[in-house]
């Protein structure tokens, strides 16, 4: 069965937040996305990457703004996930960008980030973007300002790349950006590719001076995994913003309800029981990630009252919350 894959919603955050600061109402094209505002809130959780790239499409289509993934891409971080946080803080920029490709997938299953290294230069690759037109030119552009703010950690806040090899068409736009002045921009390559001088490669990241965003366990990856897989951490996305029906989360997959109920029950499952599954799921790690009230927990995990939540967690788990919780080793 096919896969869905995912990528945080953290991406789809500063995709909106940059259109909301260049003067554009981003809810219109969040609502035709099926994208909730309290969804965007859920940054480290996972959205189907089609449903960025629709939204994305639609953006540019009624915007004209080509070059939306720099601003958003090129944007400081005030916080800073366990992911970036790894990446900062590697002896060398080698070891950062080595960290960096070999957890892209954290982020983003469809990355496919890698090292090529010549006699000048070593080229940090992308993979080839399998999006529509503008939502690749998005995704590429973000990427590229992205990787351009963690190469300078290391080399140099005002560095830029000699030499960038783009999979998008030219678009004189692009060109003229500030993130591409002095920059020798090469156009349909087969993937996005950042030169970087070879002796720049054993420079020292200064360190990250911004508060570091707490990271859920609970919502860490799957960056490969079943079509059941990834339905589940969307379900646990749209649960914890207060969306868990199955007609929004079919919208975000870019299918049917009914479609998504009949592909789940090829699956050995069922959307309700599946929600229910990651509603325990996500409540045991909250017990051992946080100090809350367990009323905190049932309305978060969507729950009308704690005592729906008690119930429902002993006839899964045979004993009750407070039970669980207080138990030496859960």
């Amino acid at each position: 069965m096919q896969e869905v894959p995912l990528i945080r919603v953290r991406y789809a955050h500063r995709f909106a937040a940059s259109l909301e600061r260049l003067g554009y109402e981003s809810g219109p094209f969040l609502r035709r996305a099926h994208l909730a505002p309290e969804i965007l809130r859920v940054s480290d959780g996972f959205m189907p990457a089609s449903q960025l790239y629709r939204f994305l499409e639609d953006i540019i289509s009624g915007t004209g703004l080509v070059d939306l993934g720099l601003d958003a891409g090129i944007q400081r971080r005030r916080k800073h996930s366990e992911f970036s946080r790894d990446i900062a803080t590697k002896p060398t920029l080698n070891q950062s960008l080595q960290t960096l490709c070999a957890n892209s997938k954290v982020e983003d299953a469809t990355a496919e980030f890698h090292i090529e290294t010549d006699r000048q230069y070593s080229w940090l690759c992308c993979g080839k973007i399998a999006a529509g037109i503008e939502a690749a030119r998005q995704i590429e552009l973000f990427r590229y300002a992205a990787l351009i703010e963690v190469i300078r950690q290391s080399a140099g806040p005002n560095w830029m790349p000699p030499i960038v090899r783009f999979q998008s068409v030219y678009e004189e736009r692009i060109v003229e950006a500030r993130l591409l002045e002095n920059v020798s921009a090469q156009f349909s390559s087969s993937e996005l590719a950042i030169a970087i001088p070879n002796e720049l490669m054993g420079n020292t990241p200064r360190p990250i001076t911004s508060k570091m965003e707490s990271y859920r366990p609970e919502l860490a990856p799957i960056a490969e995994g079943s079509f059941k897989t990834a339905v589940k951490e969307v379900v646990r996305t749209h649960m914890l913003a207060g969306h868990a029906d199955v007609g929004e989360v079919a919208c975000a997959i870019g299918i049917a309800a009914r479609s998504l109920q009949r592909k789940l029950s090829q699956c050995g499952t069922s959307f309700s029981r599946l929600l229910r599954e990651t509603r325990i799921e996500t409540a045991k790690i909250r017990f051992s990630q946080d100090d809350l009230m367990l009323e905190d927990i049932a309305i978060e995990l969507g729950y009308q009252h704690s005592t729906h939540f008690s119930r429902a967690f002993k006839r899964a788990c045979g004993v009750s919350p407070r039970e669980y919780r207080s138990a030496p080793k859960h």
